[in-house]
């Protein structure tokens, strides 16, 4: 989906202080990433991949989220480790 309820939120936050957001490669996708960062910012640390056009996490075999993953995750390593 394209939202994040305010339900979902608070059980997010409750259980994570760090986020990687991965949503869909198209324009709703896009526009919901920003809004879900935006408000995940105010609480945690939030990195956000963006997928190429028309990709969906979803539709993705392992070793791809892996690929996208990866890098956000050696990111996260070093600023705990600074």
């Amino acid at each position: 989906g394209a939202a994040l309820y305010a339900s979902q939120q608070r059980l997010l936050l409750e259980r994570f202080s760090r986020v990687i957001l991965m949503l869909d490669g198209d324009d709703a996708g896009r526009r919901a990433t920003d809004d879900i960062a935006r408000r995940l910012r105010q609480h945690a640390s939030v990195r956000v991949v963006h997928l190429p056009d028309a990709m969906q996490p979803d539709q993705l075999p392992p070793e791809a989220i892996r690929h996208f993953l990866h890098p956000q995750i050696e990111l996260a390593a070093l600023s705990r480790a600074c």
